[in-house]
């Protein structure tokens, strides 16, 4: 029987300075982009974590998609969006991010 396997590991450190709407860090939580994606030829799972993250002031998701923003405080549009500019609510239930850590400052 032969088997194979490989490992490897990487660090990398972020800090959080604004929140979404630019306002200051002052405590919350880190979340990381998290994409995951089926091959459609053997049906395997791919997870892709690139080095995209967001602070938040709770334990809440962002609302905005990646390489967006919140326009206003309480984010009820997103800048950057593919959307158009008619106000659109985004709903967290599907979510992008995947929480990091939590953090103070």
């Amino acid at each position: 029987e032969w088997t194979e396997s490989q490992e490897s590991s990487e660090e990398i450190t972020f800090t959080c300075e604004v929140y979404d709407n630019g306002q200051p860090f002052l405590g919350g939580c880190m979340w990381q982009l998290k994409l995951t994606t089926e091959q459609t030829t053997n049906d395997d799972e791919l997870a892709w974590k690139p080095q995209i993250v967001r602070c938040t002031r709770g334990t809440t998701a962002p609302t905005c998609p990646p390489f967006t923003r919140c326009q206003d405080e309480a984010c009820t549009m997103c800048e950057g969006t593919v959307f158009g500019k008619k106000k659109r609510k985004h709903s967290v239930k599907r979510s992008f991010w995947k929480m990091v850590s939590k953090t103070h400052k």
